[in-house]
């Protein structure tokens, strides 16, 4: 039977890799994000936004398939969790 352990140094390992391959996924996606991710930039300083979250921002869904590619993400970081919940 596989045995899935949770740490802090994997949490922290998880989250390095969900933040390449979100950065992976928004330049795969290239120019097309327009057509199925809407931007919003911050406008207030309560919900102001650093650099790097407004260069890693997809946005949300306009259509159907920016939903789909948002489902297949949240596909991706899930695999990803359990991987290396597992493995490492």
């Amino acid at each position: 039977m596989i045995e899935i352990t949770f740490s802090p140094i994997k949490f922290a390992i998880f989250l390095i890799v969900a933040l390449f391959s979100t950065i992976l996924f928004k330049l795969i996606l290239g120019e097309k994000r327009d057509r199925y991710f809407k931007v919003t930039l911050s406008k207030s300083l309560f919900n102001q936004r650093g650099a790097l979250a407004n260069a890693i921002s997809l946005g949300y869904p306009k259509n159907l398939k920016g939903f789909l590619l948002f489902l297949l993400l949240i596909l991706l970081y899930a695999i990803e969790y359990i991987f290396i919940m597992i493995f490492f």
